[in-house]
């Protein structure tokens, strides 16, 4: 009897933690040339998440050359998330060309979840140079807003 009251509160013990574990980090880059025709797609997965999308750029975007690494999102977990995702561009030698950010919160179950606000408005000549990328996407449990 006293065995199994150990395991028992070992295994409460580590469901607790599992439940608060901490906040996971997807990363992801690669080579790329931006082309209007033949965009970059990117995946990142966790037990939580499936995310993907493309880099591409739009020559005219209300008038303006942007590009674009827009992410769809799919909650794997059955919990509300709170999610940071952010993507960089660099030249050859590894020089900031342009990044953007979007975070947001994405409900328990959600599919197809689009930030669609991760536009880089940089130059025309400076988006051809742009020769890598860089994303991070930080994810964690929903907190209640106050």
């Amino acid at each position: 009897m006293r065995a199994q009251k150990q395991i028992l509160i070992g295994l409460l013990a580590f469901a607790t933690t599992a439940s608060f574990a901490a906040p996971a980090v997807l990363r992801k880059s690669g080579d790329c040339t931006i082309q209007e025709k033949s965009p970059t797609a990117f995946s990142l997965a966790n037990q939580d998440l499936n995310v993907t999308g493309e880099v591409r750029v739009d020559p005219d975007f209300f008038g303006e050359y942007i590009v674009l690494a827009n992410p769809a999102l799919d909650n794997k977990s059955g919990r509300k998330l709170e999610i940071s995702y952010n993507v960089a561009f660099f030249d050859k030698a590894g020089a900031l060309i342009g990044c953007a950010g979007q975070s947001g919160d994405l409900d328990a179950n959600a599919k197809g979840m689009q930030f669609a606000s991760c536009i880089v408005h940089v130059p025309r000549e400076q988006a051809a140079k742009i020769a890598s990328y860089q994303i991070v996407l930080y994810e964690d449990a929903a907190k209640p807003k106050k």
